[in-house]
């Protein structure tokens, strides 16, 4: 599906699971390189940039910006920028790229677009509007890291277990997907300024700036996650460890009982007590001070 969108003297095609006839009319359209055309039709595995003759090809994969909470899935657009044009291709839908091309119509309807002489801002606009879509992702992730905090000292300690697994796999689901995007932007910073001009490069210095601030904190994320997956740890195994003590100390307790019980039970001649007078319950209290005696030793080493 090929949208187009005319921004002043600048054009953006934006394609969605381009077919080949939708390749074939850009290509002779904006005069792409052959070798670029080939590209588009199918996703790459890597992300790259590459000077192609007046223009610039970027492979960029992105975490999914399309929901609240991510699931591990990547999501790939290529960029062809020229001077006076951006093509965008993608091989899924992507809400950031709709909502974007909505709020730069409705700027150009109202004639507040801040675009620039060339589609170089328009790029970096775009991309400026990507890396906020993922910071409120982050936002989300911040926000169930507290939810989560609050949950382990309540005691729900086992459940968060689980909890914490899944908000690690989100944060290093984007976290592995930007890994690239570094050099990425260092790569592109060299040929932006060569084909917009050294003024241009203050755009460019803001795009790596938006992608640290994001990489930033996911890294804070990942350590504050850390630090209460530790403390969560730490409760459970101080919660397991007091429920085998107790358990320890019923056993102690028991045994001795057990073993009296045992005792009194055998089918000998000569037994002591049995046949006493109330010897049922002369049994019951020595099993009852003995339970006392094991009970005030146990605390008096403040082992309950």
């Amino acid at each position: 599906m090929l949208t187009r969108h005319t921004l002043r003297d600048i054009t953006w095609v934006d394609l969605e699971s381009p077919t080949n006839d939708e390749i074939a009319d850009i290509t002779k359209e904006f005069d792409l390189h052959p070798a670029v055309a080939a590209e588009l039709i199918s996703p790459s595995e890597r992300q790259k940039v590459e000077p192609r003759d007046d223009s610039m090809y970027l492979v960029m994969h992105f975490p999914v910006m399309d929901q609240q909470h991510s699931t591990g899935e990547l999501v790939e657009i290529d960029f062809v920028l020229g001077k006076k044009y951006l093509i965008t291709v993608h091989y899924e839908s992507i809400n950031a790229l709709y909502e974007f091309g909505k709020m730069m119509e409705v700027n150009s309807l109202l004639d507040k677009s801040p675009i620039g002489p060339h589609a170089g801002y328009l790029f970096y606009l775009m991309v400026q509007y990507c890396y906020e879509t993922l910071e409120k992702q982050v936002e989300f992730i911040v926000a169930d890291l507290r939810n989560a905090e609050r949950q382990v000292f309540r005691g729900r300690e086992k459940q968060m277990v689980s909890v914490l697994s899944q908000i690690n796999r989100r944060i290093l689901d984007q976290r592995i997907a930007l890994r690239s995007h570094e050099e990425l932007w260092k790569s592109f910073e060299a040929g932006g300024r060569d084909m917009f001009g050294a003024k241009f490069g203050f755009y460019l210095t803001s795009i790596s700036s938006s992608y640290m601030k994001l990489a930033t904190k996911l890294h804070n994320n990942h350590e504050i996650l850390t630090e209460l997956r530790s403390t969560n740890d730490s409760l459970l195994t101080t919660k397991t460890n007091e429920t085998m003590v107790h358990l320890t100390m019923m056993a102690f307790v028991t045994f001795p009982l057990t073993l009296i019980a045992g005792i009194f039970s055998m089918g000998t001649e000569h037994t002591p007590i049995r046949g006493m007078q109330n010897d049922f319950w002369v049994i019951i209290g020595l099993m009852a001070a003995l339970t006392a005696i094991l009970f005030g030793v146990f605390k008096y080493r403040k082992w309950l």
